[in-house]
């Protein structure tokens, strides 16, 4: 919905490489609902802290159900220093007390969520720990603790009498991937952060200790599934030798030698062997990123390599975006949407697409509920596994760019602010990009109740809301899941800034999507048919051939 990749269409297994019995699987058809679990719903009447937990989940899964979500994804809430929001773990056989510190409340989580018919996945961050963790602090001890080869502990370089990493490789924190320790004078390696160091996979010992704590523990009460976080960076290459034609000095992007490192799929297939393959059945979905390589994709989720069911690509979310800087972006054209779109679409059944108001269409009072209603529909009637974020459904928008810098809680966020203001740019412009494409617009509570201008107290009661058209539109999506959920795939006009125009079909059955992405009136380039029946449209008894600003409409032809 926001910034995150968050109305995501899960990519499949391309139907060239699946057998008739596997192209249909619960999964497929299944809506997830994602909760970024310290903004969702805080239950403590008493003693209340600002963050929510997972009572407050519970109190709101009637709500997840009744929108029509199958699978409820819920964020890290493992014990954790919090230094990146949960994903820096220290235990992940527990509860943090800022989420309700009782092992108990995950375990009736899961089981309130089967009650109703749901299933229940976690997020599951293995690549790294936090630097809190037992095992890394063991592994600090001594150069000959026993865990110390669960990390990536290396000596330094010595140039000219000075001390510098053991390689060159950037980290995404912007500085080196390596993390002094004075302690047993060693670096070890963190991709992300320093205080998430990353596990050594290539060790049998680590892969089965994480195996065992992370997956099946969390099977064993009941869980039935993960999305799988930077599931890309479990190998890295032997040695980890330097980037070539990196200058002297500096530390350059090493992202081509460790995405999909030489054993990636060994570790996946162990792990499926190990794990997954004993708890059927059960959904995994990993983070996957922006990509056009159709092979690498297939490798991860061919039926036949009992890997992963699924992947999230961010072709659709990362477009128009350099980091946190904005640059232009078109609907035509290479690289634009509509390119992004057919990836997705092209790879069987495929891929991600972000259901950002405020990025994609217009937040503006005047446009903001046709603008959700029209994604909403887009997101809808893409082949693909359904994930709604929380606040989507109620057409919830980035935050205002008056927001200040101590109001965000994103580490990237605050790095990317005092970096622009050293390299001498002004805040203004800082906070601007900041509010179009931090993480942080993702995160703001969940507005349940009339105390904002958008929430879902309000909406739930008008029909003309942007809630008040998801929930149908999920309907027809599964009532018509052999077009919208399995359907081919092809537009009919690759022209223009203002419409998207393509054909679902499956069979004989056809489905004709019409949208006008613009806050302009306007004609399709396409004419709308003369036969066949609107199945559903963001606007009431609308039938002219004039379409107006965010309108969308589906034309069923049988």
């Amino acid at each position: 919905m926001y910034i995150l990749c968050t109305a995501l269409l899960a990519l499949w297994t391309a139907h060239a490489v699946v057998s008739q019995s596997q192209q249909h699987a619960w999964w497929k058809e299944a809506v997830i609902y994602q909760v970024y679990l310290a903004s969702f719903k805080e239950s403590r009447k008493e003693n209340a802290i600002g963050y929510g937990d997972l009572d407050g989940i519970i109190d709101k899964l009637d709500h997840i159900k009744d929108l029509g979500a199958d699978i409820v994804w819920v964020s890290p809430f493992y014990h954790s220093p919090l230094k990146d929001m949960g994903y820096d773990i220290s235990n992940c056989d527990s509860v943090d007390p800022t989420f309700g510190g009782q092992l108990g409340d995950a375990i009736r989580l899961i089981r309130e969520v089967h009650k109703r018919g749901m299933r229940c996945i976690h997020d599951l961050v293995i690549n790294h720990s936090s630097n809190r963790h037992p095992w890394f602090l063991q592994s600090a001890e001594s150069k000959t603790n026993e865990y110390r080869d669960w990390y990536f502990w290396r000596p330094p370089q010595y140039k000219n009498g000075s001390r510098y990493p053991p390689n060159n490789w950037a980290g995404n924190n912007n500085g080196s991937a390596w993390k002094y320790d004075p302690k047993t004078e060693e670096y070890y390696l963190n991709l992300f952060n320093p205080f998430q160091p990353d596990f050594n996979w290539e060790n049998p010992d680590t892969r089965q200790a994480i195996f065992h704590d992370a997956l099946e523990y969390w099977f064993n009460q009941g869980v039935d599934g993960f999305r799988m976080d930077a599931f890309t960076f479990y190998s890295k290459p032997h040695g980890l030798s330097d980037v070539p034609n990196c200058p002297d000095g500096e530390f350059c992007d090493a992202s081509s030698l460790y995405l999909n490192g030489p054993r990636e799929h060994e570790y996946l297939q162990q792990m499926n062997r190990a794990v997954l393959s004993h708890y059927m059945p059960m959904f995994t979905v990993g983070e996957y990123g922006p990509t056009y390589d159709m092979d690498i994709i297939q490798k991860c989720v061919g039926a036949s390599r009992n890997e992963i069911n699924t992947v999230f690509i961010t072709n659709m979310c990362d477009i128009g975006r350099d980091g946190f800087n904005p640059v232009p972006w078109t609907l035509t054209g290479k690289g634009g949407w509509r390119d992004a779109i057919n990836f997705t679409q092209a790879v069987g059944s495929v891929a991600a697409g972000d259901g950002s108001i405020s990025r994609f269409a217009n937040d503006s009072p005047k446009f903001r509920v046709q603008s959700g209603k029209a994604l909403a529909m887009m997101l809808s009637t893409l082949s693909g596994t359904l994930s709604l974020y929380q606040g989507q459904e109620i057409g919830m928008v980035n935050v205002p760019d008056s927001w200040p810098i101590s109001d965000y809680r994103d580490t990237y966020s605050t790095v990317y602010y005092d970096e622009a203001l050293v390299a001498g740019g002004s805040s203004v412009g800082a906070l601007k990009n900041l509010s179009l494409l931090a993480r942080d617009n993702a995160r703001p509570p969940f507005n349940w109740n009339a105390k904002e201008e958008i929430n879902l107290a309000d909406q739930v009661e008008d029909p003309d809301s942007v809630y008040r058209f998801w929930k149908p539109m999920l309907r027809v999506r599964k009532a018509y899941k052999d077009l919208f959920v399995y359907g081919g795939f092809e537009f009919l006009s690759l022209e223009g800034e203002k419409f998207l125009i393509y054909e679902k079909a499956a069979g004989k059955a056809k489905a004709l999507v019409y949208i006008n992405l613009s806050e302009r009136t306007g004609e399709p380039p396409v004419p709308v048919p003369k036969e066949g029946e609107i199945l559903f449209q963001t606007h009431v008894d609308r039938s002219s051939s004039t379409f107006e600003p965010f309108e969308g409409r589906i034309y069923l032809m049988q």
